[in-house]
């Protein structure tokens, strides 16, 4: 175990930034399945803790600068507008919580999801178990279709 520590600081290295592709390098390492799901899920959800705890101040943060720039128009881009229609949606809060951490990155997800649904107590907790799904389902796809 100790002499794969660096493999599993790397994958959970991988994993805190953007863990849609860490799984693949955990196969192509030659780790097994648990060390992999196990390694990019700490790493997703130790990050995803960090942002999620700090959310609010990153948000001051961004007010301030906000405040001191001009008046600028706001500019939506496609991906602006598709992540407040969901918002808007029946099951927009289960849409955000499962596919912001997994598409955006993990910071950028969990802090579209604090943004949101910050103020809910059960958004830590959905999005949590998400991240855990995630992490299985990227696991097992890499193992199933790349590496067959």
């Amino acid at each position: 175990m100790l002499e794969k520590f660096g493999l599993y600081a790397s994958l959970f290295g991988m994993s805190t930034i953007k863990y849609f592709g860490a799984p693949w390098f955990g196969w192509f390492w030659g780790l097994t399945y648990l060390e992999t799901m196990i390694s990019c899920f700490l790493g997703a959800y130790v990050c995803f803790n960090v942002f999620y705890w700090a959310s609010s101040y990153f948000f001051r943060r961004a007010e301030r600068k906000r405040k001191a720039r001009a008046k600028q128009k706001r500019k939506f881009s496609r991906k602006n507008r598709i992540i407040v229609s969901l918002t808007r949606n029946k099951y927009g809060f289960y849409w955000i919580c499962f596919l912001c951490p997994m598409f955006l990155s993990v910071p950028g997800g969990t802090l579209v999801v604090s943004k949101f649904y910050g103020h809910q107590k059960k958004t830590f907790y959905w999005t949590s178990m998400f991240i855990f799904l995630w992490a299985n389902i990227l696991t097992s796809a890499y193992k199933l279709f790349f590496l067959g």
